[in-house]
This record gives C-alpha cells, structure tokens and sequence, in this order.
C-alpha cells in the first residue's frame, strides 16, 4: 500500500486507495477513467468475490494522484448514488 498508493507526501496506507488495498486486497478489475476537458480522473475497482460483487469509486479532485473514495456498493463504506458529480 506504502509503494502503490502514497501521494503529496501522505504514506500510501493512509490513503483511501491504501486502505481499500489493505482491507479487502488486490480488486479482480481497476477502470481507470483519465481527466477530460471537463472532468478528474477516478477509478473503479470491482471485487467479484466480496458480497456478490461490489465497486469502489475514488477520484482524484486535486490532480496530483490523491484519489479519494467516493462512493462503494460495499455494506458500511460510502454511499453516494451522485458521486459522478463529484468528478466535474
């Protein structure tokens, strides 16, 4: 998580994306969307095998790879049904 996840000099465990890699492991599937004209970049993971399935959203609202979780379909993490909003 410390190699993978670290950014704007935050180790990369206390990273949301750290985090996530901790608790739950590798993701069966990243998308990665980059930044357009007018959007940041995000990511979504996929784990096929935690609850049937669920994601995990983070965007990137500085620009600098500090992504932050947004929404997730996991039980007990964030919800935001709008988090595409959040990538405008």
């Amino acid at each position: 998580a410390n190699q993978r996840y670290h950014a704007m000099q935050k180790d990369g465990w206390k990273s949301d994306r750290g985090k996530v890699f901790i608790l739950y492991a590798v993701p069966d599937e990243i998308e990665r969307i980059p930044s357009g004209e007018q959007s940041k970049p995000y990511e979504v993971w996929h784990y096929n095998s935690i609850e049937n399935g669920v994601i995990f959203v983070f965007v990137d609202r500085t620009g600098f790879s500090d992504y932050v979780l947004v929404h997730s379909t996991k039980r007990g993490e964030i919800q935001d049904e709008n988090w595409e909003s959040q990538t405008r």
